[in-house]
């Protein structure tokens, strides 16, 4: 009989232990499952994955740019790349309840064709304010003259 409750008492130990340390992943995995995805949206997400053109405002008979002349890139973790006519460039961004900041602007300066273009675009996102996506346009509000810049999804 003692022999038998010297085999048998581990085994119950163990089966309590067990039962107190609380319930097993198996039976937690279904409510991880359930979160809303939404939550674990980052803010800004939308921005990322796509590569925006500007929609530049046509003055008369100006001829439109090449979709990929100004180019605004935001990568995941606060990076940004631009193409800004012949210059490449980028910086930081950060998002907060429709504002935004864009520092640490980088741009190489070389020598374009003359015009006004690239400073108005340039301009723009040394002074991004506000954001905002509807119906596939992003429109970012800046300080000073420039305005608003509106940028389309560059095509594929």
């Amino acid at each position: 009989m003692h022999r038998t409750f010297a085999l048998v008492l581990p085994l119950l130990v163990a089966a309590c232990t067990a039962t107190a340390a609380g319930p097993t992943a198996a039976q937690t995995a279904p409510a991880a499952a359930t979160a809303p995805a939404a939550a674990s949206k980052a803010p800004g997400a939308e921005l990322t994955g796509v590569v925006w053109s500007w929609r530049r405002v046509l003055v008369g008979n100006e001829p439109a740019d090449p979709p990929d002349l100004f180019t605004l890139e935001f990568q995941p973790g606060g990076k940004f790349t631009t193409r800004i006519d012949c210059n490449n460039g980028g910086g930081s961004w950060m998002v907060d309840e429709g504002k935004i900041r864009m520092t640490s602007v980088r741009i190489a300066k070389f020598m374009c064709p003359p015009g006004w273009k690239d400073r108005d675009f340039t301009k723009g996102i040394e002074g991004a304010e506000t954001w905002s996506v509807a119906n596939g346009e992003l429109v970012i509000t800046t300080r000073g003259e420039v305005g608003k810049l509106r940028l389309v999804p560059l095509p594929k």
